[in-house]
């Protein structure tokens, strides 16, 4: 038995137990054994406590045995390592980047990987609005429970849109895997978090407005109705409906890439905005190229358009090498504006859905469903292989088989109906 009862001064009960720690191998010397010390409480018998006492005993020397206790010297070693972790742990959050720090550091990254201007600009803003939250906070200090929390916030409280909410949760996801890889912490907090889904409400709110093409005869009346607004916009919008381009392609052209002789027009420039109001020149969206034929409608317009705006140039003593300048009358017109000219256009005539990429999407839309072959349509607006246009206008694409199948059936089925007959 290694444990003796003690009265203290108080009268209370008190059981010391000792645990052999045997001898010091090199000196022989009996080495400071494991002791610790259980006060009886008062409504214990002697007996009961005893046997209690013997149970603790039993179970200290099974945690000396499997290391879990330590002598007193052990412990204050352990209480200064501890000590030392803590202001090691603190000097390293306090030289760590908070969350808006970071953001610089990973813009320049993502610019070193080769991303478009506009890719970081968009990455900024977004970072922007999340660092209104975590600004403050150092990297390692934002939890996985905290950024939960706060896409529930944009989706509940804030009633933000799927797509808002997806891009966020993108957007974190690729900055906290770059703080992983950068060493600035172990483990990304958003690793575990699952991408937000969209409700059956906003399902169904999407698919019946999603960027849908207009039919013949709503097209036909936007046409007329930007005729008589003015040349530039209604030169615009027959460029978009015939070519099926990006509003950042149509703001980037130039008139040296544009023949009016033949009608061939070559898309090789993309404007696109960066921030603080300012807009460069880059390469188109896919990184490639294209050469676009007008139909005659749409040359004739862009002659018109050309005439009309060398007399405004000439007016002003100015030259611009873009088919459709800004307010200075040289630089090119940012797609901002072309967004701004649209929006005002359709509150002036009661029009639904009618922005840029709107034009895109007739102009493939109605292509297909007329009997356009797919290839041709989707060199038309830049896609990367023709299984994308597929994808995107599967609905056109059977609108024009069915009229396929009705050409082949009356070929072949009416000629045997006349045999028949006869």
């Amino acid at each position: 038995m290694s444990y003796t009862l003690r009265h203290r001064k108080s009268g209370k009960r008190v059981y010391e137990i000792r645990v052999s720690r045997g001898r010091d191998p090199d000196t022989g010397k009996q080495l400071t054994p494991y002791t610790m010390t259980w006060e009886v409480p008062e409504t214990y018998s002697d007996k009961r406590a005893e046997r209690e006492a013997a149970a603790i005993e039993g179970k200290f020397k099974a945690d000396c045995k499997a290391g879990k206790v330590l002598t007193k010297k052990e412990q204050i070693k352990q209480r200064k390592e501890h000590i030392e972790q803590e202001k090691k742990a603190e000097l390293e959050l306090e030289q760590q980047p908070t969350f808006s720090q970071f953001i610089d550091t990973f813009l320049k990254l993502r610019d070193a990987e080769g991303m478009s201007p506009n890719t970081i600009y968009q990455d900024r803003r977004k970072l922007k609005n999340i660092a209104k939250r975590f600004g403050d906070l150092k990297i390692s200090q934002i939890s996985e429970s905290m950024l939960t929390k706060y896409l529930l916030d944009l989706q509940e409280t804030e009633n933000k849109k799927y797509q808002t909410l997806k891009n966020t949760y993108f957007e974190l996801k690729m900055f906290f895997a770059d703080a992983v890889k950068h060493h600035i912490i172990d483990v990304s907090p958003m690793e575990k978090i699952k991408a937000p889904k969209m409700s059956k409400e906003e399902r169904m709110k999407s698919k019946a407005t999603e960027d849908k093409a207009f039919d013949e005869e709503t097209m036909q009346k936007i046409l007329r109705y930007a005729q008589e607004d003015s040349l530039f916009l209604y030169t615009i919008i027959v460029l978009m409906l015939d070519t099926g381009c990006r509003r950042g392609e149509i703001a980037g052209l130039k008139w040296k890439n544009v023949n009016l002789e033949t009608g061939e027009i070559l898309i090789d420039n993309n404007r696109v905005y960066v921030g603080r109001g300012k807009t460069i020149d880059t390469a188109p969206k896919t990184g490639r190229s294209r050469t676009i034929i007008l139909n005659p409608q749409a040359l004739a317009v862009m002659k018109k358009w050309r005439a009309e705006q060398a007399q405004d140039l000439f007016k002003h003593g100015v030259s611009s090498e873009y088919v459709f300048h800004g307010k200075d009358y040289v630089s090119a017109i940012s797609p901002d504006t072309i967004n701004s000219d649209f929006i005002n256009f359709a509150k002036r005539h009661n029009l639904k859905n009618f922005h840029p990429h709107a034009l895109r999407h007739t102009m493939a839309t109605l292509s297909i469903a007329n009997g356009a072959d797919v290839v041709s349509v989707s060199k038309k607006p830049g896609h990367a292989n023709v299984a994308m246009t597929l994808n995107v206008y599967s609905h056109a694409n059977m609108e024009a088989q069915k009229r396929a199948n009705e050409i082949l059936a009356d070929a072949i089925y009416s000629n045997i109906s006349k045999k028949e007959a006869k």
